[in-house]
């Protein structure tokens, strides 16, 4: 394969992110690095965060970059230095939610290149035949048992960062997205439909929990990134949890069903809530199962506040502040430090 050649069989290209627009033209204009033109499509390495200005502030730890921007979010491509490594990474933001996600997933892993050398300053540079999707997000800690009002242990609070083992979720931009109405987990589980669902399900390594009377389905995230996460964050000395995450679709459900959190907690070691990742995880299983792609995937994610804990950063609030700026730094550095483990540099 000559360099430059994409061989990427994804086809929704989409119209809401910077990059249609942007590959159709060349990759001119925009202060594009050569790099990245003559490569023709974006590196496997790849990071990806709600907050459109957290993709900027990922860029700006980036050399040779560019960063691109649209009224629906932005993209940042540029190369990663750590621990004597240079590996060239991309990031997008996603909105929140799993049904932007999910659009701003499909459209960016449309330009992934697969093949497996980047070229720049006259060297060769391997980032291997897999793609690596880390996610960046914030979360909430759980950790209130409401039975006996106690706080449970470890408690997960700011700053600390959750390293995603698991995923839950109500599902219905999964399951929209297979082709299934979100209310297929209401209908009994001798109904036709839901066999079928829970049977696709199945062959996304996915399964079906019930908790406290919530139908929820779950996946989970690849072992070799949480492998990844971990050795990153004891690295940098980051205090990093391991535990699973609820990808809720409001964001105060902890507000309106302490219960829920509670049997999340001790029932399935889920430490904290977010918004995204099980739509990341589904699709890395989707795109193995259908086209036949290597995508590992996970998440770190930097807890913000919980329930009870801190509460959340209060503006103007110096000490939030700091504590908010530290848990961010960490965050980033374990993040890229995670998909440098998945580097091979030609020597």
């Amino acid at each position: 394969m000559v360099p430059g050649a994409i061989s990427n069989p994804i086809r929704f290209e989409g119209v809401h992110g910077p990059l249609p627009g942007l590959r159709a033209n060349g990759w001119k204009g925009n202060g594009v690095p050569s790099w990245i033109a003559k490569n023709g499509g974006c590196p496997p390495l790849i990071l990806n965060c709600g907050d459109p200005e957290r993709v900027v502030k990922i860029g700006e730890l980036l050399e040779d970059r560019a960063i691109l921007s649209t009224g629906r979010g932005n993209v940042a491509i540029g190369i990663a230095k750590c621990n004597g490594k240079k590996f060239p990474i991309m990031a997008f933001s996603t909105g929140m939610g799993e049904a932007s996600a999910e659009i701003m997933a499909k459209e960016t892993l449309a330009h992934v290149s697969l093949e497996p050398k980047y070229y720049f300053d006259s060297k060769e540079l391997y980032t291997g035949n897999r793609i690596v999707l880390i996610r960046l997000g914030t979360c909430g800690g759980c950790n209130y048992s409401h039975k006996s009002g106690k706080i449970l242990e470890p408690v997960v609070d700011r700053p600390a960062l959750i390293n995603a083992t698991n995923n839950l979720t109500t599902g219905g931009t999964i399951m929209e997205s297979m082709g299934y109405p979100p209310s297929v987990l209401g209908m009994s589980k001798n109904h036709s439909l839901r066999k079928q669902f829970e049977t696709d399900w199945a062959a996304y390594d996915g399964n079906v929990v019930k908790v406290n009377g919530w139908p929820l389905i779950e996946n989970r995230n690849s072992y070799s990134v949480r492998e990844a996460i971990t050795e990153a964050a004891e690295e940098f000395g980051v205090v990093c949890y391991q535990g699973g995450t609820l990808s809720k679709a409001s964001l105060n459900l902890e507000q309106s069903s302490g219960r829920l959190f509670e049997h999340l907690r001790k029932k399935h070691d889920n430490k904290a809530s977010e918004m995204e990742q099980a739509t990341m995880a589904y699709l890395a299983k989707k795109y193995k199962y259908e086209y036949g792609l290597a995508i590992k995937t996970g998440m770190v994610a930097l807890v913000v506040g919980a329930l009870p804990g801190t509460g959340y950063p209060e503006a103007g609030n110096i000490k939030h502040e700091e504590q908010m700026a530290s848990g961010m730094e960490n965050m980033l550095k374990v993040a890229i430090a995670a998909l440098g483990k998945f580097v091979a540099q030609d020597k």
